[in-house]
């Protein structure tokens, strides 16, 4: 078995339990943020160091919704790195871009489950 880079119980204990507004929060993520960090990078490069701040902040709370710690975790040491002006700023993006994916790919497992099934994922 896959390990799931998403807590899904705990998402949906912070939903309410609404499993159409998980999926209604993993497509509009999914939608909204599969690049975001590319977006994060580019910000970086054009010296927007607090607009790329405030984006890994974002994130960070998002993926608190969607029950992804890792990603939160990620985001958190991004957001400190860039905050502070550490060096640590390309190894940390590095490792958020990685988790990102990870987490975009298992929400593209739980949409195609859905649209598969015309059922819920679980």
């Amino acid at each position: 078995m896959v390990k799931r880079k998403m807590n899904i119980e705990a998402a949906l204990t912070h939903l309410g339990g609404s499993k159409s507004l998980f999926d209604t929060l993993i497509s509009g993520f999914y939608n909204q943020y599969r690049h975001v960090d590319e977006d994060i990078k580019k910000l970086l490069e054009t010296g927007n160091q607090e607009d790329a701040r405030l984006l890994a902040h974002s994130i960070k709370g998002l993926s608190g919704n969607l029950g992804a710690t890792e990603l939160i975790e990620r985001s958190k040491a991004l957001e400190v790195s860039i905050e502070m002006d550490l060096d640590t700023k390309a190894s940390d993006l590095k490792a958020f871009s990685k988790a990102l994916k990870e987490v975009l790919e298992e929400i593209v497992i739980l949409l195609e489950s859905v649209d598969a099934t015309n059922k819920e994922w679980m």
